[in-house]
């Protein structure tokens, strides 16, 4: 059986509509209707149809999947068709797998295949080619769609910038000094395709208005590192946060990253594990990106926390759980944190632990992803579509 639940993204104040779309047995990848239809997948854009006149609007195959007969599925009440990629590959294996896209339905969640929607590649540089001309180069195993121009890009929602009308990757390299990157903006309907950044080792998190914020990649098992704000007319960078902090998510005016509470100590279970002891966080903290204020927002002892997305408030979408858990169990939730300690108010559990079955809420690649889904008819659909 397929349920979902619903909240509302904000992109750069664009409202998208996301919907946390579950499935309730298994936790294989073998099937694509059988894997999760939400916040683990990269959900391009909001509820309404879909244009037929961009080369994504003629998906290619379908399949589909029901409620139980007798049954009513929450997401009854949905109606709007969602571009959504998937990328399926073995567990813990990045280098081999299939990267999906198409168009999800509801009511009903069917999905259709687009085949406008493929890459070639990756080649020995690492980068993609869209099958679709003019052709768009960018980073593997992630994709979204943009109602502006039809398109497929490949990118993930957070380095698409506000308008759709360009789009941000990295393209990585090694030289004699170590592992490098140029950052590259790209035109959506020229395709036309600059380096704005080659000095350092970076990756692109999020791109707003006011410029690319990229960070330092995780290097074997150590996390992301620092936020720097990148402006690609100046092609000039400055550091945000310090390199001794990992941001999870930015968006709506802030940078949201984590820590240990002070007193607070790692749970037990990783007294085995230094790294993990190290790394652990279980408070979230807001950073703001114009005063540059730090607000603690959200702490459970003894639970790992992290931000993958706000709603059309600019609230975080953090997901906790016990550290050990490592998609072996179904003990992670999804909490709508509405101020700073008040996650416990209503409406703020999006889902329970017996709602979540692995992999919901991974991310995708190096990069977090935009938490995305549908709306009920009833909401405002002005905000809610790609431009």
């Amino acid at each position: 059986m397929i349920a979902g639940k619903t909240t509302s993204i904000r992109r750069a104040g664009m409202q998208l509509m996301v919907c946390a779309v579950v499935t309730s047995g298994g936790h294989g990848r073998s099937s694509f209707m059988r894997r999760v239809f939400g916040l683990a997948l990269v959900v391009v854009a909001a509820c309404g149809p879909v244009s037929t006149g961009g080369p994504a609007g003629n998906p290619s195959s379908s399949s589909s999947a029901s409620p139980t007969a007798g049954t009513r599925s929450p997401s009854a009440g949905l109606a709007c068709r969602l571009p959504l990629a998937d990328f399926e590959h073995p567990v813990g294996d990045y280098a081999t797998g299939t990267l999906k896209t198409g168009f999800v339905t509801f009511p009903g969640a069917s999905f259709a295949l687009d085949s406008n929607g493929a890459f070639e590649g990756p080649a020995a540089n690492g980068l993609v080619k869209s099958i679709a001309k003019p052709y768009l180069y960018g980073e593997p195993r992630v994709a979204t769609f943009t109602r502006r121009y039809g398109r497929w890009l490949p990118a993930t929602v957070a380095a698409v910038s506000p308008d759709s009308s360009r789009y941000a990757y990295a393209e990585f390299y090694n030289d004699a000094g170590g592992p490098r990157s140029r950052i590259h903006v790209v035109d959506v309907v020229s395709a036309a395709d600059r380096i704005v950044y080659d000095q350092g080792f970076y990756a692109v998190i999020d791109y707003e208005t006011d410029g690319i914020y990229l960070f330092a990649p995780a290097i074997a098992d150590a996390p992301n590192r620092g936020l720097w704000r990148l402006d690609p007319q100046a092609r000039s960078l400055r550091e945000i946060l310090p390199e001794n902090l990992s941001v999870d998510f930015v968006g709506s005016g802030a940078a949201w990253y984590g820590d240990l509470a002070p007193g607070d100590q790692p749970p037990i279970s990783l007294k085995d594990n230094p790294m993990a002891q190290a790394f652990f966080k279980d408070r979230v903290i807001r950073r703001d990106l114009k005063s540059g204020a730090a607000t603690p927002w959200f702490r459970r002892p003894g639970q790992e926390v992290r931000v993958i997305g706000v709603d059309g408030a600019g609230h975080p979408v953090v997901i906790m759980g016990p550290p050990t858990d490592a998609g072996t169990s179904t003990s992670q939730e999804l909490w709508l944190a509405t101020g700073p300690n008040q996650a416990l108010g209503p409406p703020p559990r999006i889902l329970s632990p017996s709602e979540v079955r692995w992999p919901t809420f991974t991310d995708c690649g190096l990069e977090v992803t935009r938490v995305s889904t549908c709306t009920h008819p009833t909401a405002s659909s002005k905000k809610s579509q790609r431009r």
